[in-house]
């Protein structure tokens, strides 16, 4: 939030608000690597992904990257139910542990990034954006 009103130049009014709640809910990063490693998981065990799998898949990624704790390998623990609603055995996690460390990192980077893009796109709607400091940059 300090980045955000210092260095942008979003008013306290809006990066109060929407760094936090950006925080808690926006969690396209996780959502990015829960759906392209889940279907990864589930072509490797050779489990048939229908439209209804597809369905089912899209809904569990959507509810659980909403509640994926903000910790290193959060989303691992929870992908292994994803794809164990499928039949894939919980082990199979392992072998995306090796590069979470570093898929972690660009996760987060994504959710601040979007974070910050939102709250500075409203910030200018709403004319509380400080021209002077957004130009400095």
């Amino acid at each position: 939030m300090k980045f955000c009103t210092e260095k942008i130049g979003i008013s306290p009014k809006i990066s109060s608000f929407s760094i936090p709640i950006g925080a808690t809910i926006n969690m396209d990063g996780t959502g990015i690597f829960y759906s392209t490693t889940c279907i990864m998981l589930l072509k490797m065990y050779g489990v048939e992904i229908d439209s209804a799998a597809i369905f089912t898949l899209l809904l569990a990624i959507f509810t659980v990257s909403i509640g994926t704790p903000g910790i290193p390998g959060g989303a691992v623990v929870l992908m292994a139910a994803i794809v164990g609603m499928f039949g894939v055995p919980a082990e199979a996690i392992a072998i995306i542990l090796g590069i979470s460390p570093l898929e972690d990192r660009i996760s987060t980077t994504t959710n601040v990034i979007g974070d910050i893009g939102a709250s500075t796109i409203l910030a200018k709607t709403e004319n509380l954006l400080d021209t002077n400091i957004y130009y400095k940059m």
